[in-house]
């Protein structure tokens, strides 16, 4: 740097030059100068940190990934508000018409337009249990572990490559609790990794159960739950599983599970819904379906499936956790159907720091 400022104060001071170089000349040389000093100078990045001067020139883009199913819920209606007008997590595009991982695949890789991706938020219900709740492809069934394993291993599906993507792209699965879940961190992370890119993307996968509470906020939450076959009319017995479940945690579960706000500050509050795993089994000739008109003999077949029972294993859940149903299915020849229904009870308790729009 010295002798780049020696030369340009010879260049300055020498008059009969002066009036020969042009200030545009002059300004160039500057520009050299001080870009030959930042190249030798400035601190060399280390690591996989994303860089915030590299990720600001991006493209972010948002999915929506569903629609709500009633006003009761409007979590995508709120999602869409709060990542177009949230003014730290707003992104430059939110798209609606993307409703699969290869929907969301196929955008990726035929978007970039020449450009970076930033930040991809993919936006939609799950849980810890079962994955996403959206199809892997329009032919393919939910996005599961075991789902996505057998996609991938048949190459129904492929990893996402696309020129968009590098190690300075962040994708964020905002899914309620599914990175709880190490089997689907696992197989999603398969799925958003290009073998061919030496630089694949961070993804940060939601382990908080996630709502937006309205259409400024985005809150994380814990869930502490039990799982029972059953509704009980008792609540007593769902406050006496929860306290002998979470020993440690310091909850008064009585007054929470008793607590029907979802909106009182602070205050934990009940949160319960429906869970259902579903089979369909083909067979070659009707008599080898078998007679499972009892939940006991449903449980014991069950037990016979290793496919049934390995995506089980893979839930964290068991045979019974659920109550079980059979029967045939009518349009389809020599198939067999079997339902379980579980019941998820239990006590959510918000974050303290909580991501709010200042809009």
């Amino acid at each position: 740097m010295t002798k780049w400022i020696k030369m340009l104060s010879i260049v300055l001071n020498n008059k009969y030059i002066c009036n020969k170089i042009s200030l545009t000349l002059l300004s160039l040389l500057m520009l050299v100068a001080i870009k030959l000093y930042l190249l030798n100078e400035a601190p060399k990045q280390v690591g996989k940190s994303i860089d915030p001067c590299v990720t600001e020139g991006r493209t972010s883009v948002t999915f929506i990934m569903g629609d709500d199913e009633s006003q009761k819920n409007n979590f995508y209606k709120n999602a869409t508000y709060f990542y177009h007008m949230d003014i730290t997590q707003k992104t430059d595009f939110v798209v609606h018409s993307c409703k699969t991982l290869m929907d969301v695949s196929e955008y990726l890789s035929n978007n970039s337009n020449g450009k970076k991706f930033g930040t991809i938020n993919m936006v939609c219900h799950g849980n810890p249990w079962q994955g996403l709740s959206i199809p892997i492809a329009k032919h393919l069934p939910r996005a599961n572990v075991s789902n996505l394993e057998n996609a991938l291993k048949n190459k129904w599906i492929k990893p996402l490559c696309s020129d968009g993507i590098d190690h300075n792209t962040i994708i964020n699965i905002v899914s309620c609790g599914v990175g709880q879940n190490d089997d689907f961190k696992s197989v999603i992370n398969k799925f958003f990794t290009c073998p061919d890119n030496p630089f694949p993307p961070l993804i940060n996968i939601e382990t908080h159960f996630v709502n937006f509470s309205d259409k400024h906020e985005k809150r994380l939450s814990d869930f502490y739950f039990v799982l029972s076959k059953y509704e009980y009319d008792d609540p007593q017995i769902i406050v006496n599983k929860l306290q002998n479940k979470y020993q440690q945690i310091p909850i008064d579960w009585q007054t929470a599970y008793n607590n029907d706000n979802k909106l009182s500050g602070d205050r934990p509050y009940k949160h319960q819904f429906r869970m259902l795993v579903e089979w369909k089994i083909g067979f070659e000739h009707q008599n080898e379906i078998p007679n499972l008109s009892k939940e006991p003999d449903i449980v014991t077949w069950l037990k016979t499936q290793n496919d049934a029972m390995t995506e089980l294993e893979q839930m964290k859940l068991k045979l019974e956790d659920f109550m079980w149903h059979s029967f045939v299915v009518t349009d389809q020849q020599n198939t067999l159907k079997i339902k379980g229904y579980a019941n998820v009870e239990g006590v959510m308790v918000d974050k303290p720091t909580k991501v709010t729009t200042e809009i």
